[in-house]
């Protein structure tokens, strides 16, 4: 699950530590009322990421794991600068970065290659972790990420971080089925506000 709303302005947050408005409080549980109760719930550090799984965790009487790898990218000199800004201040890096973000690395800002290692860690925690329903609230960086790999995308130029959207509070369910000696396969399930309960996935 991505995060919901968030205090102040639209723009590059990255690693601030912003609250939650309160209608992004109320999204995030929207949404969790629909999903089946996790075994493993683990978020990442962020308060608006761990402000609603710490409650979800006691709500369903878990523990709530904290990853800082799973926190959102960090955009350096940019963070917390609106985009209308930087098109007028800085366009050309600005354009630089939308173009291919996998080599426009924002100034000061953590390299995507670095970004990428940090997720796929957080990723092979969640395969061999030993509960088989997961739940992860983490950030649209990294979701992207992860499903950009899910579904074979093109990793890169990294324009994927431009082209997939995921909105706040937003659900995006993943079936991995582990094969020895094998890549997991992964199954996109359904990625959106979830509108009605969602059952567990039949295990074969």
């Amino acid at each position: 699950m991505r995060h919901g709303e968030c205090e102040g302005p639209q723009g590059l947050r990255g690693q601030m530590d912003v609250e939650l408005t309160c209608a992004g409080r109320s999204a995030m549980r929207a949404s969790a009322v629909h999903l089946p109760r996790p075994e493993r719930l683990v978020c990442s550090p962020l308060k608006r990421c761990h402000t609603v799984a710490t409650e979800l965790a006691e709500q369903w009487a878990i523990e709530c794991c904290i990853d800082s790898d799973l926190m959102e990218i960090h955009f350096g000199d940019w963070e917390g600068r609106a985009l209308g800004e930087l098109a007028r201040m800085e366009p050309e890096a600005l354009t630089a970065f939308w173009q291919d973000p996998a080599r426009a690395t924002p100034p000061g800002g953590e390299p995507l290659a670095t970004f990428n290692s940090r997720v796929e860690r957080a990723w092979q925690r969640c395969l061999t972790a030993p509960e088989s329903y997961q739940l992860i609230i983490t950030h649209g960086g990294v979701i992207k990420t992860w499903l950009a790999q899910a579904l074979k995308m093109d990793m890169q130029h990294a324009m994927y971080l431009h082209r997939l959207e995921i909105a706040h509070a937003s659900v995006v369910r993943l079936r991995v089925d582990l094969v020895p000696d094998e890549a997991p396969l992964v199954q996109l399930l359904f990625l959106g506000v979830p509108q009605a309960p969602m059952k567990l996935p039949d295990i074969v």
